[in-house]
């Protein structure tokens, strides 16, 4: 469903390997990252964004 709604790649938040998906598809990292799941990922969040990125 999401693809068809245009997403291009999709994840699970209870994967425990999402942190090493996301930093494959994005070695470089994310220029913007928004965590609405209110799980305690705090450390994978702060590991995932780009030189000069964001984590509103």
């Amino acid at each position: 469903m999401l693809r068809r709604l245009g997403a291009r790649e999709c994840f699970s938040y209870a994967d425990k390997a999402l942190g090493s998906q996301l930093r494959t598809l994005r070695p470089d990292g994310f220029d913007h990252i928004i965590d609405t799941s209110g799980n305690n990922a705090l450390q994978d969040n702060l590991d995932l964004p780009a030189r000069h990125g964001a984590l509103p």
